[in-house]
């Protein structure tokens, strides 16, 4: 086990969640590394899923039972990080993670939550990392390049219009679909074409109109890819169906099923992909979306619309996603390279981590003097708790690490290694000579 992963999906919840991890999980599998989930979810809900299930319980707001689940899992030696797409994990949880001393990282596709040290993506398209507070040891990938979908939509082209037909028409896992009604019934009455409808069939009217074919809500990832790609137009919500849409050009008529897909929509309706239909709870839902797809008849606003979604969203997102997780978690390890004490040649280097008291003054004078603070980036005196701050600091980073040198018994000056990528191999080096230390001898 590589990966594990905390989400839900189902119910309220709809599983827009859940197909993001898989699409994750997929991706890292093309590495060679495996995963594992933990899912807020009824068994009916996960019977296709790929992935190994530890168990579906309720844990966002369950420390103690989760700690005892992830403790089991002898998680030193088996997991190289934690992943959370969840709505409902409380930030307490989201904190008490750290306990693990794994990278963390948090799927928001709005700011929620204060989140604690990790990694952070916001894959919508209107997203960016200034709306994020700057705060040690976390960092955001925020934009549509982000979004994770699964395999079938990673390397798919857009078919063009004189190969598609109809309407597809589906509005997520969520069992809240009572607007299906309003939109099926426009559709029935005044659209001749054939309309494809994925859904739990719940609280639909009966008997659907004859142009009107279900097809069950747990359509696979390949179903999905070729349901939407063979639709001339598709009308679904506002999560990841969307983006899934906008990969394969097809042009979307969107309904607002939850709040948070609020800012998704309004950004993909400007971009010219979308049209917007109206809130579920709307009765005019059905008739705002009819209009629309009669409006994208004209093949040059379906081509400009199309267009702009293959253009905006080209399905790599669950690949990068996977490529920043593996190096955080490749740095994590290897920092522990930066905690060690090294012979090199005829000195020795001592971490700072395992100087003494009297070392660590030794190392703030003379930080301190007008010399070395001349050719320091920050030339403020270091007062003895922020030097002692900045010690214990050390222990937590994966980027930067200090060594006091020493030839011999004498201390000569302090070497370091700062902002240092992992991935390209490469760090800024620092280096300043001890005042007292001799200049001879050590080059």
């Amino acid at each position: 086990m590589s990966f594990l992963f905390l989400t839900e999906a189902g119910g309220n919840y709809g599983i827009g969640h859940m197909t993001r991890c898989d699409a994750i999980a997929q991706a890292l599998s093309e590495q060679w590394k495996e995963s594992a989930f933990i899912i807020d979810a009824a068994p009916e809900t996960v019977e296709t899923f790929p992935h190994k299930i530890l168990t579906l319980k309720k844990w966002q707001n369950n420390w103690p039972a989760l700690k005892n689940e992830i403790a089991e899992l002898d998680i030193s030696d088996g997991v190289e990080g934690i992943f959370v797409d969840s709505y409902h994990a409380s930030q307490a949880l989201l904190e008490n993670l750290a306990v693990f001393k794994v990278p963390l990282f948090f799927m928001d596709d709005f700011y929620r939550l204060e989140y604690p040290k990790g990694v952070i993506f916001n894959p919508e398209i209107s997203a960016n990392k200034d709306m994020y507070l700057k705060k040690s040891g976390r960092k955001v990938y925020a934009g549509v390049d982000y979004f994770p979908m699964r395999s079938p939509f990673w390397d798919t082209e857009p078919r063009p219009q004189i190969k598609r037909k109809g309407v597809a028409v589906t509005l997520g896992g969520s069992d809240d679909q009572l607007c299906l009604n309003f939109i099926i019934e426009e559709l029935g009455k005044r659209f001749p074409e054939p309309v494809t409808l994925v859904s739990s069939g719940r609280d639909l009217h009966n008997p659907l109109p004859e142009n009107v074919t279900l097809l069950g809500a747990r359509q696979s990832a390949e179903q999905m890819c070729n349901i939407i790609s063979s639709a001339r137009v598709i009308v679904c919500g506002g999560g990841g169906t969307l983006i899934e849409a906008a990969r394969c050009g097809t042009p979307a008529v969107v309904v607002e099923m939850a709040d948070n897909q609020r800012n998704n929509i309004k950004a993909w309706t400007e971009r010219g992909f979308a049209r917007f239909a109206g809130h579920k709870s709307s009765p005019e839902v059905g008739g705002a979306a009819l209009w629309y797809i009669k409006e994208l008849d004209d093949y040059g606003k379906w081509l400009k619309a199309s267009r702009t979604g293959a253009i905006n969203a080209d399905g790599q997102g669950a690949r990068r996603i996977a490529d920043i997780m593996l190096d955080e978690t490749e740095g994590a390890a290897k920092s522990e390279l930066l905690k060690e004490n090294y012979p090199v040649g005829g000195l020795y280097l001592k971490n700072f981590l395992h100087c003494g008291p009297a070392e660590h003054e030794l190392i703030r004078n003379a930080r301190n003097t007008p010399a070395v603070r001349a050719g320091s980036i920050n030339q403020q005196l270091i007062t003895l708790s922020r030097h002692q701050a900045f010690i214990l600091s050390l222990g937590l980073s994966t980027t930067g690490g200090y060594w006091l040198v020493y030839s011999g018994e004498t201390p000569l000056g302090v070497i370091s290694l700062v902002e240092l990528d992992w991935h390209r191999s490469q760090a800024v080096l620092g280096y300043y000579k001890l005042p007292d230390c001799p200049h001879k001898g050590v080059g």
